[in-house]
């Protein structure tokens, strides 16, 4: 999801990743990953919160 999520900003679509539906193998490359794609402008939310925005 990192490469797909930076691939899509990269073409100007706004990037949503909802953080409780998606898990990596090794949890410190996951936040990494992460970080990097809010650093990035992706937007970190969840479903819950998607529910009620």
């Amino acid at each position: 999801m990192r490469a797909s999520g930076l691939d899509a900003l990269e073409h100007g679509q706004r990037v949503r990743v909802l953080t409780d539906l998606v898990v990596g193998v090794d949890p410190d490359a996951s936040a990494a990953a992460l970080a990097e794609l809010a650093y990035a402008g992706v937007a970190l939310t969840t479903a819950a919160d998607l529910a009620t925005a």
